[in-house]
């Protein structure tokens, strides 16, 4: 089992959600058809959902996820405890959800790369929130 300091958890976060927020966003693009007919709905929407995960959802867990980080009394971590077992059980089910909806076709072209590009773009945003408590001298 690989451990590091608590500080290390910070970084390992931000690569996390930097990964995941790209990756996201790549599967928006991806799948994005002809934008330039419905150019100002699509950034619209795309706003939309980029200031609703990144306000109201992302901006709550990344403060408790630093403040849980901050509370860590050891000196060296198992390296998977920059997320607590909420985060996990979320992500697992964000994940799979997305998987599901695409596979199966559940939502059109359109919604899925205005949501995750939206998205994405907010987990990539807030990736940036965990850099600062990294870099911060102890």
């Amino acid at each position: 089992m690989i451990h590091v300091k608590p500080k290390f958890l910070y970084l390992l976060a931000c690569v996390f959600w930097l990964i995941a927020g790209i990756n996201v966003i790549r599967i928006g693009i991806d799948v994005l058809h002809d934008p330039e007919s419905r150019l100002f709905i699509f950034l619209t929407l795309t706003l939309i959902v980029f200031i609703f995960f990144f306000r109201f959802i992302f901006a709550r867990t990344i403060r408790n996820n630093i403040e849980r980080i901050s509370s860590l009394d050891d000196d060296i971590i198992p390296f998977w405890r920059f997320m607590d077992l909420k985060g996990y059980i979320i992500m697992i089910f964000m994940i799979t959800l997305g998987v599901s909806i695409r596979h199966f076709n559940l939502l059109p072209d359109f919604f899925i790369s205005f949501f995750y590009i939206g998205l994405g773009g907010a987990l990539t945003l807030t990736a940036f929130k965990y850099l600062p408590h990294y870099f911060k001298k102890s």
